[in-house]
């Protein structure tokens, strides 16, 4: 089961930027994370009427792609996970 972890509980020092596209379906979102920037996008909840029952919350920011360890490769394989590298410029998820 998916774990959702409320944006003030992820980490205190996200900072998050919405870019509105008229090209774009959704708008995109930009965060900076201590391992780099992170780029996903903003969709609605719909219906709001059945949501009003279960959440106050209406938008949902998606981040696909996310790399959470290193590769499990050569010496690393069959090891225990290593945190994320730090990575330069936008990760497009």
């Amino acid at each position: 089961m998916p774990t959702f972890i409320k944006k003030d509980d992820f980490e205190e020092n996200v900072e998050e930027k919405v870019n509105e596209d008229e090209n774009n379906d959704f708008p995109r979102v930009d965060i900076q994370t201590k391992n780099g920037q992170l780029r996903g996008f903003r969709i609605q909840l719909e219906p709001p009427s059945l949501l009003s029952q279960h959440t106050r919350y209406r938008l949902a920011d998606i981040f696909l792609g996310i790399p959470f360890a290193q590769p499990p490769i050569e010496k690393l394989r069959l090891e225990k996970p290593l945190p994320p590298k730090n990575w330069n410029g936008t990760l497009d998820g």
